[in-house]
């Protein structure tokens, strides 16, 4: 049987375990292949092959001379990318290692990243476009602040532009909040708190080469910014919701769209230009993004719609135990 290696970075993130559960799960044979800089990552335990690497930050050159000597001894065809810091580097890296080594770098274009990844910067692409968003303000300008207390009233959520998983995310319930929280997220976006809150939703969704968008929408709820307890939803209005935001976008293959389904309609909360770390949940529904990024990049197969089974998926904390003696 013949693998196909696939190598996984930042092997100890949320998102990394995510993408290796979804290998494992694949209808194509996957040998995978992890890195990390951290040499007591998960994910290096859960691969086939495990590579300590430097830091992308404290060492570029060495983060991508490692990298190129991984896909070189393991013959790797498709690199997944998970850290953030890797997203504003790769980018630019993405078309060396396809010549080089005939290896698919899954990440979006620079242009794309730039926005999405930048909270503020959404809220102005969705404007622009037309796509409901949650009414935002900058908190660099102090009047977009006071405009939106004005409108939309208490309470607001106050994030950073940049990040996720809801590292100093607050809820703003009034002034001495705002007061005491804005000194803490000084590069922050302040939003409308949309309601209701049992109506917060995930979208998985696959972009293919012909334009064709492949969507899975799971009702979620949060535990430490993350999904710990979601359902499958299937609901064509909100799938297509999830499709005309896609499209309205130069974003292709694995994307994430975060949003609240409102009296007014559903309304985006973010939209991750990458693989989301629900990405091995998904694949057992039905929803394997990680198996159809296999099929488009490495074998140049279409991408047929996914089967996507109905459940419930309940997450907890699960320990590794290593070395242990007896």
């Amino acid at each position: 049987m013949n693998y196909i290696p696939v190598l996984v970075t930042a092997a100890g993130s949320e998102l990394a375990l995510g993408i290796i559960k979804a290998c494992r799960v694949s209808k194509i044979p996957v040998k995978v292949v992890a890195c990390d800089m951290d040499g007591d990552a998960l994910g290096l335990l859960w691969a086939d092959e495990g590579y300590h690497v430097p830091g992308v930050k404290a060492d570029q050159g060495g983060y991508l001379e490692a990298l190129s000597d991984i896909v070189a001894r393991e013959g790797v065809r498709l690199i997944i990318p998970t850290a953030d810091a890797e997203m504003e580097v790769m980018p630019r890296h993405r078309q060396h290692f396809y010549d080089k080594f005939g290896c698919s770098f899954i990440i979006n274009d620079a242009s794309m990243m730039d926005i999405f990844n930048d909270k503020w910067k959404t809220y102005l692409f969705c404007r622009e476009k037309g796509i409901p968003a949650p009414e935002t303000a900058c908190v660099c300008t102090a009047s977009e602040v006071k405009r939106l207390v004005e409108t939309r009233g208490y309470p607001l959520v106050l994030k950073p532009r940049f990040g996720g998983g809801s590292r100093r995310l607050f809820i703003i319930n009034g002034p001495l909040d705002l007061d005491r929280f804005l000194p803490i997220v000084p590069d922050g976006v302040l939003q409308e708190y949309l309601y209701p809150d049992e109506e917060e939703y995930t979208a998985g969704t696959f972009r293919t080469f012909s334009g064709e968008v492949h969507v899975i929408t799971l009702r979620r709820r949060l535990k430490f910014g993350m999904t710990y307890k979601a359902e499958v939803v299937f609901d064509p209005a909100l799938d297509n919701f999830c499709r005309a935001v896609i499209l309205n976008t130069e974003l292709v293959g694995s994307n994430n769209i975060q949003f609240r389904n409102t009296r007014q309609g559903p309304r985006i909360v973010e939209i991750n230009p990458r693989f989301s770390g629900t990405a091995g949940l998904r694949a057992v529904f039905g929803f394997n993004d990680v198996e159809m990024a296999i099929r488009q990049y490495v074998l140049g197969e279409e991408v047929p719609p996914p089967f996507i089974r109905p459940g419930k998926v309940l997450r907890y904390f699960h320990e590794e135990y290593v070395g242990l003696g007896t």
